[in-house]
């Protein structure tokens, strides 16, 4: 893993360990994983990050070690951890001292009367923003066309959502992939970036 991440380095990088950090600690289910067998797996990577750092103090290295304070092994897709570590690059933290440049990953929000709690993929709570990552496969049925239910249920989540206040900004591929566009996409909806 670290031989990979040292010469991969950068987003991909990023998106290979959140992803290994994923399935090592919650195997291939969704929802969120276990936190008790995150740390575990987290505190194993940090010890082999350690070892390689003595062996080799390289800059690239220390930023590894720097990545996996904020991995949290959430991403349920390789574009919602290139995501992540886009928000990353722009100065999002998951424990930051000021509030403003807080990131939350799949959060879970209760709807007043129902049962139901849907969960969003990326929360930036000061700005009351709700970022969802479209891969657009979840919308696509065994045939690879649209499926429309599945389509209107993620547009009523969204619609009970705003109601409560939130506002919304769907990214894709090309907004994670492209230098630049995220920031400009949060930048167009208000968010002042750090």
């Amino acid at each position: 893993m670290f031989d990979l991440l040292r010469d991969v380095g950068g987003a991909e990088g990023f998106a290979i360990a959140d992803r290994h950090i994923r399935f090592r600690a919650h195997g291939r289910a969704s929802g969120v994983p276990s936190a008790d067998r995150f740390h575990v797996v987290i505190d194993e990577l940090a010890e082999v990050f350690r070892q390689f750092e003595e062996c080799s103090a390289g800059r690239r290295t220390v930023t590894m070690l720097s990545w996996l304070k904020e991995m949290r092994g959430l991403s349920e897709s390789a574009g919602e951890a290139l995501a992540y570590f886009r928000f990353y690059e722009l100065g999002f933290r998951c424990c930051p001292e000021d509030s403003r440049w807080k990131i939350a990953q799949q959060v879970s929000f209760p709807l007043p009367g129902e049962s139901y709690r849907p969960r969003v993929d990326f929360f930036l709570e000061h700005w009351g923003l709700i970022v969802e990552f479209d891969g657009w496969a979840k919308y696509q049925d065994p045939n690879g066309s649209v499926s429309p239910e599945v389509y209107r249920k993620e547009k009523r989540r969204e619609e009970q959502l705003r109601r409560m206040g939130y506002r919304f900004l769907r990214i894709e591929w090309r907004d994670v992939v492209v230098p630049g566009r995220l920031a400009s996409l949060l930048r167009q909806v208000g968010v002042v970036l750090p």
